[in-house]
C-alpha cells in the first residue's frame, strides 16, 4: 500500500484568452495537487494460478489558478486575468482506477513452458479540460496474452509472447488536446482491438 501527496508547478494548458487560446497560445496553471492511496497485491494461488491486482484513488485538486498578466502600452503590469480553475479537477485523471490479471502457467509435460494469461482494467470518468466543462467517461477494456518459454543449453533462455489489448474493441477515450482552447473537438479515441507479439532471448 502507498500513500502519495505530490505538487507539480506550472502545468501547461490553454490561455485563459479565448482569442489566444484558438490560436494555439497557452498559459501555465500555478500549483496543482495529486494526492491519494494505492493497493497492489500479488501472489500465487496454486502452482499453476497466480494473480496480480491493483487499485488508485487519486484525489487531484488545481491549488492555484495560472492565467495572463495584463500590461499597457509601456509594459507595465495592469491586471491579472485569471483562469477561474482554482479547486477544478486535473483533466485526464480518474478518481478510481483499478488493473485485475490472471495467468496459469502449464507444468505437465506436454505443455511445459505455456502460460496463459488475461485481465482487465477499469477506469472512472476523467474531466475532459481543466475548466471541468466536460467528462470523459468511464470504461472497462478486456486484454489476455499467450507465452512459450523455452531453456537453451548453456542456460539462455528463449520466450516469445503474444498479446491482445481491448479484445471487445470498447470504444473509449484517451485524452483532450491541452493545448488547443477547444478541447471537446480534439478529444482522441484510444486504440481498437490491437495485437502485438513479440521475441526474447535472455542469457
Amino acid at each position: 500500500m502507498a500513500y502519495f501527496d505530490i505538487n507539480k508547478t506550472n502545468i501547461q494548458a490553454a490561455s485563459a484568452d479565448p482569442v489566444l487560446a484558438l490560436q494555439g497560445y497557452s498559459t501555465a496553471i500555478g500549483q496543482a495537487r495529486s494526492r491519494g492511496l494505492e493497493y497492489d497485491f500479488a501472489g500465487k494461488m496454486t502452482d499453476n494460478w497466480s494473480f496480480i491486482a491493483n487499485y488508485a484513488w487519486t484525489n487531484t485538486r488545481i491549488l492555484k489558478d495560472g492565467g495572463q498578466y495584463l500590461y499597457d502600452s509601456a509594459w507595465n503590469t495592469i491586471g491579472f486575468n485569471s483562469n477561474g480553475y482554482t479547486g477544478n479537477r486535473l483533466p485526464l485523471a480518474p478518481l478510481h482506477s483499478a488493473n485485475l490479471w490472471l495467468k496459469y502457467e502449464f507444468t505437465d509435460s506436454i505443455m511445459k513452458g505455456f502460460s496463459i494469461g488475461s485481465g482487465t482494467r477499469i477506469a472512472s470518468q476523467s474531466q475532459g479540460d481543466p475548466a471541468n466543462d466536460f467528462q470523459l467517461p468511464g470504461y472497462v477494456t478486456w486484454n489476455a496474452m499467450a507465452a512459450y518459454k523455452h531453456k537453451l543449453q548453456g542456460g539462455a533462455t528463449v520466450s516469445a509472447q503474444i498479446n491482445a489489448y481491448n479484445l471487445l474493441d470498447k470504444r473509449y477515450y484517451f485524452g483532450t488536446d491541452q493545448v488547443d482552447g477547444a478541447q471537446r473537438f480534439n478529444i482522441i479515441p484510444a486504440a481498437p482491438v490491437n495485437v502485438m507479439g513479440s521475441i526474447r532471448l535472455e542469457y
